[in-house]
């Protein structure tokens, strides 16, 4: 979804930033949350793709759990500067383009949690690990971006308007989520 995001991003003009956000903030939580895994699950010699690896290669060595763990390094910081950069186009002044970010951090961590809470056979381990999944994977955008840069046309900010239409929607999809969160479509 991430990959998806990140070419998509592309196509949709300036001027429909609640749209831009989203799919930069689709791409950056995609790609901080995978590359995060990656380094993990090699680390641990554990996990879905570190089985995958297993499968493809057979027993995976020292050194290619190091060369997967470097990628997934190169692909947190890839993330962090397309993150930064999509942002800054939005926002020019950095300090804007970082409480965006921030909002969205707080929000999807609280999103998640509540979420983790909600889930059939709640236990805090599952709580813990929604939080760090999200959360700590994707600690950078407490940060980004840094600096800003010039803005040629005399733009100081995007502004997102509210739409009542859309939060409810937004509301709509996490509720039915939520309730459907470790139970499957069909229980």
């Amino acid at each position: 979804m991430g990959s998806i995001a990140l070419v998509c991003v592309r196509f949709v003009p300036r001027r429909i930033a609640a749209l831009r956000l989203l799919l930069i903030l689709i791409t950056a939580f995609s790609y901080f949350w995978e590359s995060g895994y990656v380094m993990r699950a090699m680390h641990r010699c554990d996990g879905d793709l570190y089985f995958f690896a297993q499968f493809l290669l057979g027993e995976v060595t020292v050194w290619e759990r190091w060369l997967f763990a470097a990628a997934g390094l190169a692909l947190f910081l890839v993330t962090v500067r397309v993150t930064a950069n999509a942002l800054l186009a939005l926002w020019p002044h950095g300090a804007q383009a970082r409480a965006v970010a921030r909002t969205a951090w707080l929000s999807t961590i609280l999103g998640d949690a509540l979420a983790a809470l909600a889930y059939r056979g709640h236990s805090w381990s599952n709580f813990r690990d929604a939080v760090l999944e999200i959360g700590a994977a994707s600690f950078p955008l407490l940060f980004l971006p840094r600096r800003g840069r010039a803005n040629k046309d005399g733009q100081s900010n995007v502004f997102v308007a509210r739409n009542p239409v859309v939060i409810a929607l937004c509301i709509l999809v996490y509720v039915i989520f939520v309730a459907t969160l470790g139970r499957g479509i069909v229980s």
